[in-house]
């Protein structure tokens, strides 16, 4: 009779649990319609993969429902990015209907553009949202690497930064949670200094509001009036920069617009000539190529907390002009610098050289099947180009 029990037992166990290996062994997280993988790279990438969709919630102790796929093509055909790629996850049904954290990664490689797409489960994360994927996930270095035709070294990258994101909200297999206690220790980290910055922020505005706010009594007519002027004035070294650097290769290699030089010129209190439009011009240029070096260096992986060509258009403004000796000027540029160069971003395992690319020899399963959870998402997550 034991026997009997036993030998049953085993059987249901072979039957249903053994579907569920070989579901799980069949699962292709990965498209490669674009052919810029390699087999063994395409293999590597499903495998990770595969463990991230083991990952378990902290809150139950049950698998926690997180399913990450790839897509790669060579164009959206028209549409936008985001648009593609919330099709595509809907398409699919990428995720459960239950938890619905189901992540996808589109790369259209002929139009420079990728998009991480998010399941709404993620929707209330503290962690895993739009803001934390451009800070952390998206740098510099991947950036680099697209513009430089090589496609492995991002994606996995890429990869790995998002999966350790996804860590710290739920807790990945044993060999993963080095990405995710990396990526919870480093947002708290940032989340600290952004808390003491704010405070020794707001004891300095308790001072000077006050001040400002008595000095600005008298001004209040006329703010109306500077702003028109400013607009004209900003409109007038716009033309200036046109005419200066209209068929200037350098100007356009920094692509960087004539408006936005003029309104960083005009910050500076430079009087608008022809020989400060040069000299601006000049530091500008010599900004931009610090900045490129310092990434280059590995001392910078990406300004989480700045646009790049905003920290170099600041950057040029204050050391050129009126608030460069004063104390406001001064204090900017310290905090600016510190950011640029502290430990916050400096990355000592960036890659020094660019990954080869690789053939159009894939192994990818183009059905791209087993997804069909029930997933779902309204829209949230980030795009990024090259």
């Amino acid at each position: 009779m034991k026997k009997s029990v036993i030998f049953l037992f085993s059987f249901i166990l072979f039957i249903f649990g053994g579907a569920n290996i070989t579901n799980a062994e069949a699962q292709n997280y990965v498209n490669d319609q674009a052919h810029i993988l390699s087999a063994a790279d395409e293999k590597e990438l499903n495998n990770k993969l595969s463990e991230v969709a083991e990952a378990i919630d902290k809150s139950d102790g049950k698998n926690a429902g997180v399913q990450y796929a790839i897509l790669t093509v060579n164009s959206t055909n028209g549409a936008s990015i985001e648009d593609f790629a919330k099709n595509q996850f809907n398409e699919k049904g990428i995720g459960d209907k239950l938890k619905n954290r189901g992540v996808l990664f589109v790369i259209a490689v002929s139009d420079h553009e990728y998009r991480i797409q998010l399941g709404d489960g993620w929707e209330n994360s503290q962690y895993v949202n739009e803001s934390n994927i451009e800070d952390y996930v998206f740098t510099d270095s991947i950036t680099d690497s697209l513009r430089s035709e090589s496609y492995t070294q991002p994606i996995n990258l890429l990869t790995n930064n998002m999966i350790g994101l996804i860590g710290t909200e739920v807790n990945l297999p044993d060999n993963l949670q080095p990405f995710g206690q990396a990526q919870t220790q480093q947002i708290e980290q940032d989340q600290k200094k952004q808390a003491e910055f704010n405070q020794k922020a707001t004891a300095v505005a308790k001072v000077a509001i006050p001040t400002l706010i008595i000095g600005g009594l008298g001004t209040v007519g006329f703010i109306g009036i500077k702003q028109r002027r400013r607009k004209k004035l900003i409109q007038y070294v716009t033309n200036l920069f046109n005419l200066e650097y209209a068929f200037d290769e350098d100007k356009e290699k920094l692509e960087v617009q004539d408006t936005e030089l003029a309104e960083a010129f005009v910050d500076s209190k430079m009087e608008p000539t022809k020989e400060n439009i040069n000299k601006f011009f000049k530091a500008y240029q010599q900004n931009s190529k610090n900045y490129n070096q310092a990434v280059k260096n590995g001392k910078i992986e990406h300004p989480k907390r700045y646009n790049k060509k905003q920290i170099i258009l600041d950057m040029t403004s204050r050391t050129n002009g009126y608030y460069y000796n004063s104390w406001a000027g001064d204090w900017w540029t310290t905090m600016l610098l510190y950011n640029l160069i502290s430990d916050h971003y400096y990355t000592p395992t960036y890659a020094a050289s660019i990954a080869p690319q690789v053939d159009s020899s894939s192994n990818s399963n183009d059905d791209w099947s087993n997804f069909g959870g029930g997933g779902f998402s309204s829209g949230g997550g980030a795009s990024g180009s090259w």
